[in-house]
């Protein structure tokens, strides 16, 4: 009986032994990593970034500063970042929980914000506001203010409203807004007077600062004219020492992202049999089209438009700029060329700019200034000319003939013009003259209190002229000559 009792006790023991041992490797498989994330004073950070080096495996901290992160081998490096702390680094042993001690990033709280009012501190700005440096801004190559500003602040939405050359970006500021103007685009600012332009007046090497008024509270001084928020432009100006002299050249090439797809001529003559095949057997009777007969390879290999209506287009950019400066005054001069041509035929943007910015100190309390640009470019082609064609024309008009002229369509199959014509003949262009300036007087009481006077002026001058020539070719007709021309100034 004993023995009987004995093995039975063996039996539960072995049987015990070998739950356990098959329970561990589950608790060996657990690859979660656990910690808490505070700063100098002990509190608990909320919303930390917690990220495994070197992949994509991350979370954030929860409202108790508590951060669970799964599938970490031993020996991962955890990488901890945060808005206004410096970034922090620690390796996880695969068992002891992580406390992580976050400390204030003093340079960013140092950073200057410029707004309405003036100048303040990051650390001391109540409203919502993003800053951006110059240097930022140069490490795009990109030949415009728009195109370089893409995806480098939060709540800031800006796109090129087409493709076409010298487009002005839209930009939205914390979405979209229609009070006042009616219109979502925010006040522009540069050096402290209100710009009747958009961005793309400015050379982007010009620029020392941007600052986006995000809110009400810091774009207040603006009135409604704020109410789709504000971005304030500050350019460069001289520093004291040697002078200076800048060279920067951009190139590049410029092509359609995505060109559709379309019938190759065959396939054009074959899908139009084919849809009078099924409307006999839907319909009955005996319907007939233009292409009756024809063998889908008569018109050879057929054109493809868009070989012809797009390019790869060449951009080119220059810009120079000299400064310097003594004990008392300063100086910034600039100048910017940029040809741009675009990828439709017949298509182009000329940019021409010239910058002084000027300062000069009369004496420890009263320091003057003063900034101008001068500014001509030219816009060639139109936005409304027949690209569309591309996709819409017949495949089996010629782009040329035999003789070099335009094709002619065949009216017995089509009425489908050649649509390089009309693109290269009908060319308009638009030309602009501007000038901004600001003049500025400053007056220094204390270190903490100044007084600061701008006289500001943004004066413009357009012309858009078209000219249509006589032509008939490649199925296109125009009988008379015409020229127009729209002249028009605006003053700010």
């Amino acid at each position: 009986m004993f023995a009987q009792k004995l093995r039975s006790s063996h039996k539960a023991f072995a049987l015990l032994w070998l739950c356990l041992w098959t329970t561990l490797p589950i608790y060996a498989q657990e690859k979660s990593a656990k910690g808490m994330v505070v700063d100098d004073f002990g509190v608990p950070l909320v919303g930390v970034t917690v990220i495994q080096k070197g992949t994509g495996n991350g979370t954030v901290t929860l409202m108790d500063g508590k951060f669970v992160l799964g599938d970490v081998e031993a020996g991962s490096i955890l990488q901890f970042s945060y808005i206004g702390f410096n970034s922090e680094e620690s390796v996880w042993d695969g068992k002891t929980p992580l406390r992580i001690v976050m400390k204030e990033n003093i340079d960013m709280l140092e950073e200057v914000v410029v707004i309405g009012y003036g100048t303040t501190k990051k650390k001391d700005l109540m409203g919502a506001a993003s800053v951006l440096s110059g240097d930022d801004l140069s490490t795009a190559s990109n030949i415009s203010v728009g195109a370089a500003l893409q995806g480098k602040m939060s709540g800031i939405n800006i796109m090129s409203s087409s493709g076409f050359p010298g487009t002005e970006s839209n930009i939205n500021i914390r979405g979209v807004g229609t009070f006042g103007s009616g219109d979502n685009n925010p006040l522009i600012i540069i050096d402290g007077a209100p710009a009747s332009t958009g961005l793309e007046v400015l050379n982007p090497n010009d620029i020392e600062s941007v600052n986006v008024l995000k809110d009400a509270s810091s774009a207040a001084i603006y009135g409604s004219r704020a109410a789709n928020g504000v971005i304030i432009i500050t350019t460069k100006g001289g520093k004291k020492g040697k002078p200076t002299l800048t060279v920067n050249l951009t190139t590049g090439m410029q092509q359609a992202a995505h060109i559709p797809d379309v019938l190759t001529t065959p396939e054009f003559v074959s899908i139009i049999q084919e849809m009078r095949e099924n409307k006999k057997r839907i319909d009955g009777g005996t319907p007939s089209s233009k292409y009756d007969g024809v063998a889908p390879d008569h018109f050879g290999t057929g054109t493809v438009w868009s070989d012809y209506i797009y390019r790869k287009a060449p951009t080119m950019d220059i810009a120079v700029s000299a400064s310097g400066g003594g004990e008392k005054s300063s100086y910034y001069l600039s100048g910017e060329y940029l040809d741009q041509k675009g990828i439709g035929i017949g298509t182009s943007y000329n940019k021409a700019t010239l910058r002084a910015n000027t300062e000069a100190e009369l004496n420890r309390f009263i320091k003057v200034g003063n900034n101008v640009q001068l500014l001509y470019n030219k816009t060639r082609g139109s936005r409304g000319t027949r690209f569309s064609d591309v996709i819409f024309n017949a495949p089996i008009t010629p782009a040329y003939d035999p003789d070099g002229s335009y094709g002619e369509p065949d009216n017995k199959f089509t009425s489908s013009k050649n649509a390089i014509p009309e693109v290269s003949w009908s060319s308009p262009q638009k030309e602009n003259y501007r000038i901004m300036e600001n003049l500025f007087a400053e007056l220094q009481f204390t270190d903490y209190l100044k007084l600061r006077f701008n006289a500001g002026l943004d004066m413009g001058y357009e012309e858009y002229s078209v000219f249509n020539p006589l032509y008939n070719d490649g199925g296109q007709t125009n009988n008379t000559n015409s020229y127009s021309d729209n002249r028009k100034k605006d003053l700010m």
